[in-house]
């Protein structure tokens, strides 16, 4: 059983990874968007790579937008990433992070693509991200990975949100590196390095990406149990159960029923007792 945990955290741990570099592979550019990414997959980039400075139009894409909220709007995303890429593994994602019959929440996954869309297609991306170029970084010993640094600047109370939307899905809960908010964001940007593209995500206290927008809240969504969402839980006991208040020993006492009791229960005995009295009088 641990073996089948494991190998399953491993393989969702690189389909992650695996989503981030498919959703932001990418080159360096000038103007409008900070990056672009390539027409097919490949760890490494390209200086080759086709380039634009200008969004790309939606309208363009043959399958509709995946980030509706850049719906009939110019996007720094392409055609090919939005059709393809996107397509594909937000399905990926929706299994990982969304799929309740896996411990995970609908809400958390909706959350974390909004995050995604921004970073890939936002036209205000120089807005929140810049490159430092082509660097490389050791993975392990004598293993050396090329990849583009990209600066990703969140607001951090947007940040929360979504993290406090999904830390208690079955994936995040089993990994201990993402069990804090800056873990959570950390770990996928560092991890992405495997696939060419290193993420430095900083965080903003008043600007950033998703500065002033509000997320749907875990418990908004039915599907999203206590085993899946902390906010469906009357505590955080990590049963699964929504806790119980244990009835007061007092509760329910009236001292008036018991006075009556008590009062019906002297006056009958001292009925007795006088009844009692009187039989033996008169026996004498």
């Amino acid at each position: 059983y641990q073996r089948r945990v494991h190998g399953g955290i491993s393989f969702l741990c690189t389909e992650m990874w695996r989503l981030l570099a498919l959703l932001t592979f990418v080159v360096a550019v000038n103007g409008d968007c900070t990056f672009v990414q390539e027409a097919q997959y490949s760890k490494m980039p390209r200086a080759t790579a086709p380039k634009f400075t200008k969004p790309a139009n939606t309208t363009d894409f043959a399958t509709g937008m995946q980030c509706p909220a850049y719906s009939n709007s110019l996007v720094c995303c392409s055609a090919y990433q939005n059709d393809k890429v996107m397509a594909d593994q937000f399905q990926l994602l929706d299994q990982s992070f969304g799929d309740p019959t896996k411990g995970g929440c609908p809400v958390c996954a909706e959350n974390m693509k909004k995050l995604w869309c921004g970073f890939t297609c936002d036209p205000e991306q120089t807005s929140y991200t810049d490159s430092d170029g082509t660097i490389e970084t050791r993975i392990s010993e004598g293993v050396v990975q090329k990849g583009l640094a990209v600066n990703f600047t969140v607001n951090r109370d947007f940040a929360c949100q979504i993290f406090t939307s999904c830390k208690k899905t079955a994936y995040v809960a089993q990994l201990s590196a993402m069990n804090t908010a800056e873990g959570f964001f950390g770990f996928q940007g560092e991890k992405s390095i495997q696939f060419g593209i290193l993420i430095y995500i900083r965080f903003s206290e008043d600007g950033g990406f998703g500065a002033g927008m509000q997320l749907p809240t875990c418990d908004s969504d039915p599907r999203c149990g206590c085993n899946s969402c902390e906010a469906a839980c009357a505590s955080a006991d990590g049963t699964g159960l929504k806790s119980i208040k244990p009835p007061d020993t007092m509760e329910g006492f009236s001292w008036v029923m018991v006075l009556v009791v008590y009062g019906v229960i002297a006056v009958v005995s001292l009925m007795l007792l006088f009844f009692r009295k009187r039989r033996e009088r008169n026996a004498l």
